[in-house]
């Protein structure tokens, strides 16, 4: 299967990935023991590698992809289809499987949005990303891009083409589309924070900012331990439900500050524990996406932002996700 929105979806699916160390070689399989069905534990039942539920092999054409029974031999040695299926699914299964979910999340998604783009849209994505693939490839090789893939046996017509062609990009643009699309119409705060690694700590100077005895953004520049934040009084840019990294707990404590200068109780994430104060709010501005098109178009996107979304998009969109082969089930980190 190929990789589906690389960068994004590569972090998700690493993030849901097992713990467990990467196999640099195949290890030695027990013999297959019969259960009481009389089909060996552990493997694929018969119907699933190409035969039926009684064990009778079934038609070529039915095994999984085409494969034939007997994937590979050599002097003394063969890979069965069953084996090979086998550790297939031991290796990759939760990837794979994740990644079948993801798609099915992110068709859905696209689909209730209404996001699309047009021909001019997708004309002005590849112009920008030859643009950078142009000064890559000057900075490494010393090449202008026309060189460059001359020596590739191609013309940077011919790479356009392929780049509009490319299902990743457009399903890329469309990620990208849908998050900005959320942005312009979802409720939305602005809101400024400081976090410190004690708790103690952290409740005495919300007790500080919520009794107006030190101002919340001159305590964020002298207390804060986010650096990206505190110069600037711990001010963050405004966010709608999904697009920290911060997890629930922390959104749901900034959502749930309805005044400006409102100072919420200490919240714990990752980071440490953090306090917020409102700086402004927006209600939902329901609108067609073709309304915001030309924001959607021009708006910069933020790769951990992106991911961020992609996130808040698998959850709302699995709900009564079951998995019937709990070995394939992420496990958390």
């Amino acid at each position: 299967m190929r990789p589906f929105l690389p960068g994004v979806f590569a972090l998700l699916l690493a993030a849901c990935a097992s713990e467990e160390p990467a196999r640099e070689r195949p290890r030695q399989e027990p013999a297959p023991r019969e259960s009481d069905s009389g089909r060996p534990e552990g493997g694929a039942p018969p119907a699933a590698a190409g035969g039926n539920a009684a064990g009778d092999p079934g038609p070529a054409d039915q095994a999984p992809a085409g494969l034939p029974e007997v994937v590979a031999e050599m002097e003394g040695f063969r890979i069965s289809r069953e084996d090979f299926l086998r550790q297939a699914v031991e290796w990759y299964g939760r990837e794979t499987l994740e990644e079948m979910i993801l798609r099915h999340v992110f068709e859905r998604a696209v689909a209730d949005s209404g996001a699309s783009f047009t021909e001019k849209d997708l004309d002005d994505r590849v112009a920008l990303e030859l643009q950078v693939k142009e000064r890559e490839v000057k900075q490494r090789y010393g090449l202008t891009l026309k060189h460059y893939v001359e020596q590739l046996g191609k013309t940077v017509e011919q790479l356009r083409t392929e780049m509009k062609a490319n299902e990743d990009l457009r399903r890329q643009i469309l990620l990208e589309y849908m998050l900005v699309y959320a942005y312009e119409t979802e409720p939305k705060v602005e809101i400024s924070h400081l976090v410190v690694r004690d708790e103690a700590k952290a409740e005495a100077l919300r007790r500080q900012a919520a009794d107006g005895l030190a101002d919340f953004g001159e305590l964020a520049k002298k207390e804060s331990d986010d650096a990206a934040s505190a110069p600037n009084g711990g001010r963050l840019p405004a966010f709608i439900r999904g697009m920290t990294r911060l997890g629930e707990g922390f959104e749901d404590a900034a959502f749930a500050l309805e005044k400006p200068g409102e100072v919420s109780p200490v919240v714990k994430t990752s980071l440490g524990y953090h306090i917020l104060r409102l700086n402004k709010k927006w209600p939902a501005n329901p609108q067609s996406f073709e309304n915001v098109r030309e924001k959607v178009r021009t708006a910069q996107k933020d790769k951990m932002v992106l991911e961020s979304f992609m996130r808040r998009l698998r959850a709302q969109y699995v709900k009564g996700l079951r998995y019937n082969a709990p070995e394939l089930q992420p496990e958390k980190r």
